[in-house]
Protein backbone atom coordinates (compact mmCIF):
# COMPACT_ATOMS: atom_id res chain seq x y z
CA UNK A 1 0.00 0.00 0.00
CA UNK A 2 0.89 3.44 -0.69
CA UNK A 3 0.66 6.46 2.08
CA UNK A 4 0.97 9.65 1.24
CA UNK A 5 0.52 13.06 2.32
CA UNK A 6 -1.40 14.99 0.18
CA UNK A 7 -0.08 18.95 -0.60
CA UNK A 8 -3.47 21.13 -0.57
CA UNK A 9 -2.37 22.26 -3.73
CA UNK A 10 -3.07 18.99 -5.54
CA UNK A 11 -6.77 19.49 -3.74
CA UNK A 12 -7.38 22.82 -4.54
CA UNK A 13 -5.85 21.81 -8.07
CA UNK A 14 -8.17 18.96 -8.61
CA UNK A 15 -11.34 20.48 -7.54
CA UNK A 16 -10.82 23.62 -9.73
CA UNK A 17 -9.63 22.49 -12.89
CA UNK A 18 -11.73 22.16 -15.86
CA UNK A 19 -9.78 19.32 -17.31
CA UNK A 20 -10.73 15.76 -15.92
CA UNK A 21 -7.16 14.57 -17.65
CA UNK A 22 -5.26 16.40 -15.51
CA UNK A 23 -2.76 14.55 -12.95
CA UNK A 24 -4.24 16.22 -9.94
CA UNK A 25 -7.64 15.17 -10.64
CA UNK A 26 -6.23 11.52 -11.13
CA UNK A 27 -4.44 12.09 -7.58
CA UNK A 28 -7.88 12.91 -6.03
CA UNK A 29 -9.86 10.05 -7.87
CA UNK A 30 -7.62 7.02 -7.21
CA UNK A 31 -7.16 8.47 -3.87
CA UNK A 32 -11.03 7.84 -3.51
CA UNK A 33 -10.79 4.49 -5.15
CA UNK A 34 -8.50 3.42 -2.44
CA UNK A 35 -5.18 2.82 -4.45
CA UNK A 36 -3.56 5.42 -1.86
CA UNK A 37 -3.59 5.74 2.03
CA UNK A 38 -3.41 10.00 2.65
CA UNK A 39 -1.78 10.56 5.95
CA UNK A 40 -2.90 13.22 7.89
CA UNK A 41 -2.40 15.36 11.38
CA UNK A 42 -4.49 17.82 13.20
CA UNK A 43 -2.09 20.50 11.68
CA UNK A 44 -2.82 19.16 7.73
CA UNK A 45 -6.45 19.27 8.16
CA UNK A 46 -6.17 22.83 9.89
CA UNK A 47 -4.36 23.58 6.53
CA UNK A 48 -6.73 21.72 4.35
CA UNK A 49 -9.73 23.29 6.18
CA UNK A 50 -8.14 26.91 5.52
CA UNK A 51 -7.25 27.00 2.24
CA UNK A 52 -9.88 25.20 0.54
CA UNK A 53 -12.66 27.71 2.40
CA UNK A 54 -10.43 30.61 0.86
CA UNK A 55 -13.05 32.75 -1.52
CA UNK A 56 -11.47 32.83 -4.27
CA UNK A 57 -11.49 29.61 -5.02
CA UNK A 58 -15.15 29.42 -4.70
CA UNK A 59 -15.30 25.90 -3.81
CA UNK A 60 -18.78 24.72 -2.23
CA UNK A 61 -19.45 22.98 1.86
CA UNK A 62 -20.06 19.68 -0.17
CA UNK A 63 -16.72 19.86 -2.11
CA UNK A 64 -14.52 20.56 0.93
CA UNK A 65 -16.56 18.13 2.84
CA UNK A 66 -16.28 15.15 0.73
CA UNK A 67 -12.06 15.77 0.99
CA UNK A 68 -11.71 16.29 4.21
CA UNK A 69 -13.62 14.06 5.88
CA UNK A 70 -12.69 11.27 3.42
CA UNK A 71 -9.09 12.11 4.63
CA UNK A 72 -10.36 11.91 7.80
CA UNK A 73 -12.44 8.71 7.61
CA UNK A 74 -9.78 6.94 5.59
CA UNK A 75 -6.64 7.87 6.22
CA UNK A 76 -4.18 7.56 8.63
CA UNK A 77 -3.48 10.22 11.36
CA UNK A 78 0.05 10.48 11.82
CA UNK A 79 -0.12 11.04 15.53
CA UNK A 80 -2.03 7.61 16.14
CA UNK A 81 0.83 5.44 15.82
CA UNK A 82 4.91 5.84 16.34
CA UNK A 83 7.01 6.38 13.56
CA UNK A 84 10.77 6.32 13.92
CA UNK A 85 11.77 8.28 10.64
CA UNK A 86 11.09 12.20 10.11
CA UNK A 87 7.49 12.63 8.54
CA UNK A 88 7.71 14.58 5.20
CA UNK A 89 7.56 18.43 5.55
CA UNK A 90 3.71 18.70 5.09
CA UNK A 91 4.73 21.97 3.66
CA UNK A 92 6.87 21.02 0.59
CA UNK A 93 5.20 17.34 0.31
CA UNK A 94 3.55 16.70 -3.12
CA UNK A 95 1.90 12.97 -3.74
CA UNK A 96 4.08 10.79 -3.42
CA UNK A 97 3.04 8.03 -6.22
CA UNK A 98 5.72 6.01 -7.63
CA UNK A 99 6.19 6.13 -11.50
CA UNK A 100 5.00 2.33 -12.10
CA UNK A 101 1.94 3.07 -10.14
CA UNK A 102 1.46 6.48 -11.63
CA UNK A 103 2.03 4.12 -15.63
CA UNK A 104 -0.37 2.12 -14.28
CA UNK A 105 -3.35 5.26 -13.10
CA UNK A 106 -2.65 6.51 -16.53
CA UNK A 107 -3.40 3.19 -18.61
CA UNK A 108 -6.26 2.40 -16.45
CA UNK A 109 -8.22 5.98 -16.73
CA UNK A 110 -7.08 6.25 -20.17
CA UNK A 111 -8.62 2.94 -21.23
CA UNK A 112 -11.78 3.84 -19.62
CA UNK A 113 -11.80 7.24 -21.30
CA UNK A 114 -11.33 5.31 -24.58
CA UNK A 115 -14.35 2.69 -23.89
CA UNK A 116 -16.17 5.81 -22.64
CA UNK A 117 -15.37 7.97 -26.20
CA UNK A 118 -15.96 4.70 -28.31
CA UNK A 119 -19.53 4.58 -26.94
CA UNK A 120 -20.31 8.42 -27.03
CA UNK A 121 -19.33 7.71 -31.30
CA UNK A 122 -21.51 4.91 -31.76
CA UNK A 123 -24.71 6.29 -29.43
CA UNK A 124 -24.81 3.46 -26.91
CA UNK A 125 -25.16 3.98 -23.29
CA UNK A 126 -23.54 2.16 -20.26
CA UNK A 127 -26.75 -0.80 -20.29
CA UNK A 128 -26.88 -1.09 -24.12
CA UNK A 129 -22.85 -1.79 -23.66
CA UNK A 130 -23.40 -4.40 -20.69
CA UNK A 131 -25.99 -5.92 -22.68
CA UNK A 132 -23.86 -6.20 -25.87
CA UNK A 133 -21.20 -8.12 -23.75
CA UNK A 134 -23.42 -9.98 -21.57
CA UNK A 135 -22.10 -8.07 -18.49
CA UNK A 136 -23.90 -6.67 -15.59
CA UNK A 137 -24.20 -2.67 -15.67
CA UNK A 138 -22.24 -2.26 -12.16
CA UNK A 139 -19.16 -4.11 -14.05
CA UNK A 140 -19.12 -1.84 -16.80
CA UNK A 141 -19.53 1.00 -14.51
CA UNK A 142 -16.32 -0.10 -13.02
CA UNK A 143 -14.19 -0.03 -16.18
CA UNK A 144 -15.46 3.34 -17.20
CA UNK A 145 -14.47 4.61 -14.03
CA UNK A 146 -10.84 3.09 -14.68
CA UNK A 147 -11.20 0.56 -11.33
CA UNK A 148 -10.93 -2.25 -13.93
CA UNK A 149 -7.09 -4.05 -14.80
CA UNK A 150 -8.19 -5.18 -18.34
CA UNK A 151 -7.30 -8.63 -19.31
CA UNK A 152 -6.09 -8.76 -23.09
CA UNK A 153 -9.23 -10.98 -23.74
CA UNK A 154 -11.23 -8.55 -22.27
CA UNK A 155 -9.90 -5.79 -24.56
CA UNK A 156 -10.20 -8.45 -27.38
CA UNK A 157 -13.88 -8.71 -26.75
CA UNK A 158 -14.29 -4.86 -26.17
CA UNK A 159 -12.82 -4.12 -29.76
CA UNK A 160 -14.49 -7.33 -31.50
CA UNK A 161 -18.01 -6.02 -29.90
CA UNK A 162 -17.06 -2.21 -30.38
CA UNK A 163 -15.80 -3.35 -33.64
CA UNK A 164 -12.81 -0.30 -33.13
CA UNK A 165 -9.59 -0.57 -31.81
CA UNK A 166 -9.23 0.25 -28.07
CA UNK A 167 -5.17 -0.36 -27.71
CA UNK A 168 -3.00 0.66 -30.62
CA UNK A 169 0.37 -1.54 -30.34
CA UNK A 170 3.66 0.43 -31.48
CA UNK A 171 6.33 -1.48 -33.83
Amino acid sequence: MVYAVIDTNIFVSALITHNSKASTVKVLESMFMNRFTPLYNEKIIEEYEDVLHRRKFKLTEEQIRTVIDYVKTNGIDSNRFPYDDDMPDEDDCLAAIPAEQKAEFDLSFGIAERISEMLKAKGLTQKDFARLLNKRDSEISKWLTGRHNFTTQTIARIETALGSKLISIAH
